[in-house]
């Protein structure tokens, strides 16, 4: 059984926009705060619906879930000239993202606006550090680098009983259907 999610590109291209363009300062997000509200949102979504924002599927990478497709999504934006993305010279340097037209806010219902606004309002205020150690949880400790993180564990995952051996055995009687 696979576990890819329909992924919608103008979405997620739509939800890079909104999230970059409600950041007070550029500095407050980076790519690895953009991968976290991406998550965070998909997450809470989906365990809200069955179905997440983006409509794709994350990876485990080093710091925490990322969406598959999300680097694309934003070389299409760049490409399209609607973001602009530079490196930061400072210390912390991150990658700084800048909206250079309108969202397309009938992409989204209201909400997964207030989903994606509160989780950009909350992990920009943060350390990209701090907000990796919390994505590092059960779901994504268990899998290996790159390995697709199946949104369905997180029905279960809210609890925090589950164990690796009930991830293992989820993972095997999904195999077998």
């Amino acid at each position: 059984m696979t576990n890819t999610l329909n992924h919608d590109t103008k979405k997620l291209e739509e939800t890079i926009m909104l999230i970059c363009s409600n950041v007070d300062d550029p500095k407050n997000l980076g790519a690895t705060k953009l991968n976290k509200i991406c998550w965070k949102a998909d997450e809470e979504y989906y365990i809200k619906t069955g179905k997440n924002i983006t409509g794709g599927d994350y990876q485990k990478q080093p710091y925490g879930p990322v969406h598959k497709y999300i680097n694309s999504a934003k070389t299409n934006l760049i490409n399209k000239n609607r973001l602009k993305e530079e490196v930061d010279s400072g210390e912390y340097n991150p990658n700084l993202f800048y909206t250079l037209s309108p969202v397309n806010m009938e992409a989204f219902n209201p909400e997964e606006v207030a989903i994606i606004l509160k989780h950009t309002a909350d992990i920009s205020k943060r350390t990209a550090q701090s907000i990796s150690e919390e994505s590092h949880d059960i779901i994504w400790e268990s899998a290996v680098m790159t390995e697709t993180l199946p949104m369905y564990a997180y029905l279960v995952s809210d609890k925090n009983d589950v164990t690796e051996s009930d991830m293992e055995w989820a993972k095997q009687a999904l195999q077998s259907l």
